[in-house]
């Protein structure tokens, strides 16, 4: 078992994209994703498409303890545990498939699956703000690799 803090662990690895970067060309995965899943699955996997284009050196977010939701980002030439930047990413994403419900519901016509997409994505009765973040932090945690199975040579 290592015993290496995080910090220690990631003081080598550089990736070369920040987080700011990151968030800035979230892409996102088909909406209709959303309708086979649960919200804060959509988002986690959203992040790990995003992440999966990029090298696994230069993912700008590392998590290293998935329990306790702990994720680092690279900004600033440094690694920060800094819990506003998953609110960063989450609110990205929102408005990003908030652009696409808008266009889905003007092609569509409100079909059915638009209304399923949009009631799924706006129950704030079932996934509160804080309980969503909460939610997709647990998501990505589990989708995320571990820092020591994480390939830096």
């Amino acid at each position: 078992i290592q015993k290496k803090m995080p910090k220690t662990m990631l003081k080598d690895i550089k990736p070369n994209i920040t987080i700011e970067e990151f968030i800035e060309n979230i892409e996102l995965i088909e909406i209709s994703k959303l309708l086979n899943c649960k919200l804060p699955n959509y988002y986690s996997n959203v992040i790990m498409y995003n992440l999966e284009k990029l090298d696994s050196k230069n993912h700008p977010i590392i998590c290293t303890d998935a329990r306790q939701k702990k994720f680092y980002y690279y900004t600033e030439g440094e690694w920060k545990l800094d819990k506003k930047i998953m609110k960063d990413i989450k609110s990205k994403i929102f408005h990003l498939v908030l652009d696409q419900l808008i266009l889905m519901r003007k092609k569509t016509n409100n079909n059915e699956e638009t209304c399923i997409c949009m009631s799924k994505f706006f129950d704030v009765e079932k996934y509160p703000n804080e309980k969503l973040l909460d939610k997709i932090q647990i998501e990505l945690g589990k989708q995320m690799p571990s820092i020591n199975d994480l390939d830096f040579d």
